[in-house]
């Protein structure tokens, strides 16, 4: 248990740090900081392993904890020196000590095959015996999950009971904060933001699915969590949110690396998050390069990474690897265009063009292949419409509302939550062309799972658009 107190304690008081030295204050602190201090964790990690560095959990726990050190210390030197709450950290440690111990007692973990193989992989890495691990592996199962865990082999653990239950909450917490901090640009009655941001908390957690998850050793509440970030920031940015813009600037370009390396499709769903972004006017030309390019190197070095492994191995690389290893090669090459004023001009048609080409390439998959889109299709209504996978009424009714406030209000930079959104369904079936078969009925589908990473975003896209007072039709509201 020591080891995982110091764990936990380690990428909690990094993350806080650097989200404190950037300007964010409040009681959702710990939370961002915990979010934060893990995609820290998860960054440096992936480079030990890119790179040939040692991989040992120690190194990885050490940099998260002094690259914030340095951090705040450049801040305070700039800023004349950072007051720190001294009893407010105090008491914050001694309750994350309290529920670390509380959690690592009652042993609340879902295990599944899946896991196991997470959990191998960081063995591995605390042993520094990675070569072992099959490039298959790597590539379904990524780099994200066992790098939290691996400080559990340095006690002879395999994983870290507390960490998985703390970072649903963090993702809780997370969901109410975006939720707050963009309603306070157009309501100023602090109870009615207050209860809109405390029913997107409660809704999501009345999802059976989420709860499960909260406890499950696997990455889709990461990814949910990352996902939320890098678009949530998005949208405060654009809407002027009264927070730093370095902070949520920052804390974008933490959540991309982190997000490409938690899932295979991890690198997709951040570039359907940027993209709103990398269009906008309301960016510097220079932070959305810098966005781009953050993008780019972790899809492409991750990638690479693979495809050379997949060669080490004496195989060929699958044509995903290959995709995405031009495609972050690519990303990095065009980084300069986004100065070019035309961008921005016609970011609309851009999204639009993105969208419908996400659909026609559905379409051209589906002409070659159409019985597996037709029995993915059909496995996925099952399992969302008929509870096949185990999430009783809440898609049917998250769906309903989302398609009521897309028809019916036209509140101000929703795209940067909207386009995340409805662009993943036309991808998701296409990713059933890149696996061995079609996607199937039971909670343990993977398209099931992989629901869960939008759904938070959708729930404040739902709910944000309710509290909006842009109602009637979007057209009308325009005029």
């Amino acid at each position: 248990m020591t080891v995982e107190l110091i764990s936990v304690t380690a990428v909690l008081a990094g993350g806080t740090a650097l989200v404190f030295a950037l300007g964010i204050r409040g009681c959702a602190l710990p939370a961002l900081g915990l979010v934060a201090g893990l995609a820290l964790q998860i960054i440096c990690g992936a480079i030990q392993v890119v790179t040939g560095l040692p991989t040992t959990p120690a190194l990885t726990l050490t940099l998260v904890v002094l690259l914030p050190a340095g951090w705040w210390i450049w801040s305070g030197r700039r800023n004349n020196g950072l007051a720190v709450p001294v009893k407010t950290v105090l008491a914050v440690l001694l309750l994350v000590v309290v529920v670390v111990i509380a959690l690592y007692g009652a042993g609340l973990v879902n295990l599944t095959p899946d896991s196991y193989q997470y959990l191998s992989t960081g063995s591995l890495l605390e042993s520094g015996h990675l070569d072992a691990a099959p490039p298959e592996r790597l590539l379904e199962r990524s780099l994200a999950v066992p790098l939290i865990h691996a400080p559990a082999n340095l006690a002879g653990a395999f994983y870290l009971r507390s960490i998985t239950p703390l970072l649903a909450l963090a993702a809780l917490i997370t969901l109410g904060w975006i939720c707050r901090e963009g309603l306070r640009v157009s309501l100023e009655d602090s109870h009615l933001i207050f209860y809109f941001s405390a029913a997107a908390v409660l809704w999501i957690l009345s999802s059976h699915r989420f709860v499960y998850h909260a406890f499950y050793v696997n990455g889709h509440t990461l990814s949910a969590v990352l996902l939320l970030l890098l678009a949530g920031c998005g949208w405060l940015y654009a809407r002027g949110a009264a927070l730093p813009p370095r902070a949520l600037f920052i804390m974008q370009l933490l959540a991309i690396p982190a997000l490409a390396v938690t899932r295979p499709e991890g690198s997709l769903l951040a570039g359907l998050a940027l993209l709103p972004v990398l269009v906008s006017a309301k960016y510097p030309w220079k932070q959305r390069a810098a966005l781009l390019l953050a993008w780019g190197l972790s899809t492409g070095a991750w990638h690479g990474f693979l495809w050379q492994k997949f060669i080490d191995a004496g195989q060929a690389a699958p044509e995903a690897v290959v995709y995405m290893s031009v495609l972050g090669a690519a990303a990095i090459m065009a980084a300069p265009v986004l100065a070019w004023r035309q961008v921005e001009r016609r970011s609309t048609g851009i999204l639009i063009l993105a969208e419908t080409g996400l659909w026609l390439a559905l379409v051209v998959m589906a002409a070659g292949n159409p019985r597996l889109l037709y029995r993915s299709a059909l496995a996925t209504i099952q399992n969302l419409a008929l509870d096949s996978g185990g999430w009783g009424v809440f898609p049917v009714l998250l769906g309903a509302l989302l398609v009521a406030v897309l028809a019916f209000t036209d509140i101000p930079d929703r795209v940067y939550l909207r386009f995340p959104v409805t662009a993943f369904i036309p991808l998701a079936f296409m990713l059933a062309y890149f696996r061995e078969g079609s996607y199937r009925v039971g909670p343990g589908d993977s398209l099931n799972r992989m629901l869960l990473h939008i759904m938070p975003l959708a729930i404040l896209l739902v709910v944000s658009a309710a509290a909006s007072p842009y109602w009637g039709l979007p057209r009308k509201n325009r005029k």
